[in-house]
């Protein structure tokens, strides 16, 4: 089995951001090179990552649209 893609961003805190996975990666870079405010596809696997990369405090979450924010 292959391993699982992982995005990470250094900040200047001791624990760095890591997403996991490909949905979570493409969205956690997309949200740090554009910032402000985007709106998601309410598809399962898009949803899945959206909530997983809130409950880890990288992103921003208002009705269907999300932004990057460093935890």
């Amino acid at each position: 089995m292959g391993e699982k893609m992982k995005f990470t961003i250094y900040y200047g805190k001791p624990e760095p951001i890591v997403a996991v996975g490909a949905n979570q990666c493409r969205l956690l870079s997309f949200a740090e090179k554009y910032p402000g405010w985007h709106t998601f596809k309410q598809d399962r696997a898009t949803v899945r990552a959206i909530n997983a990369l809130q409950a880890k405090g990288c992103l921003e979450i208002i009705g269907d649209q999300f932004r990057f924010r460093y935890p």
